[in-house]
C-alpha cells in the first residue's frame, strides 16, 4: 500500500472540487468505529478522535492510537456539524507520527456521490457560518 503524506497547503475557501478541505479552527471530536471487524478478524470498539479538516472526499484527524493504513479497514466517523449528525465511512490512506503517542491520519471517504454533495453543502454552510460571520 502507498503511504501518502498530508498536503502542507490547506485551503480554507469553498470550491466546487472534491479536493478542497475546510480547516477546522478548533478541532472537534468524532466517534470512530470499525465498520467491518468480523470480516477482518479484528476486535469491535470505538474511540474518540479529533477532526482537524474535512472536505467532500475525506478528512484529517489526530489520535493517540497507532492505526494501520489499509484500504480494507473501514471506519465510520460520527460527528455533529451545524446540528446535523453525520456518519461517514472511510479508510485511512496516510499517517504521520506527530510526537510520541500522537498520530495524524488522512481518511478517504467511501460514500456515494449523493453523500459527497450533502457533505459539500454542509461544509459550505459551515464555512459561511464560521468564517464569513466572525469578528
Amino acid at each position: 500500500l502507498l503511504k501518502f503524506k498530508p498536503s502542507k497547503k490547506e485551503m480554507t475557501t469553498s470550491f466546487p472540487s472534491t479536493s478542497y478541505r475546510i480547516k477546522i479552527k478548533y478541532p472537534f471530536d468524532s466517534e470512530m468505529t470499525l465498520v467491518n471487524p468480523k470480516e477482518l478478524h479484528l476486535e469491535e470498539g470505538n474511540t474518540v478522535v479529533f477532526i482537524e479538516n474535512m472536505g467532500p472526499g475525506g478528512l484529517r484527524f489526530t489520535s493517540t492510537l497507532q492505526l494501520m493504513i489499509d484500504q480494507e479497514i473501514i471506519f465510520s466517523f460520527e460527528a455533529e456539524i451545524l446540528e446535523e449528525k453525520i456518519h461517514l465511512p472511510g479508510a485511512i490512506i496516510w499517517s504521520e507520527e506527530l510526537s510520541e503517542d500522537l498520530y495524524q491520519y488522512g481518511v478517504q471517504f467511501h460514500v456515494p456521490e449523493t453523500a459527497r454533495t450533502f457533505i459539500n453543502n454542509l461544509l459550505n454552510d459551515y464555512f459561511e457560518t464560521y468564517f464569513h460571520h466572525t469578528n
